[in-house]
């Protein structure tokens, strides 16, 4: 039992040193996402404020459901 524990303990500590890697990743993508959302000439989205955006269900939306 003690490998399995120590396995377990293992893992924990490698997904608690790159959770916060995959987070900052994650919102970097989404701002550059959002960014390119709002900046394009024919985009749906463009002239938005990027403040004014949220990402639901794998779409950029605003804040009023209108989607891009």
């Amino acid at each position: 039992m003690v490998a399995g524990r120590s396995l377990f303990q293992g893992a924990l500590q490698v997904g608690a040193s790159i959770f916060p890697a995959v987070d900052m990743a994650t919102a970097k993508l989404c701002m550059t996402l959002t960014g390119m959302a709002v900046g394009g000439k024919e985009s749906p989205l463009a002239g938005q404020r990027m403040e004014d955006l949220d990402f639901c269900e794998g779409v950029i939306r605003t804040r009023d459901r209108q989607c891009g």
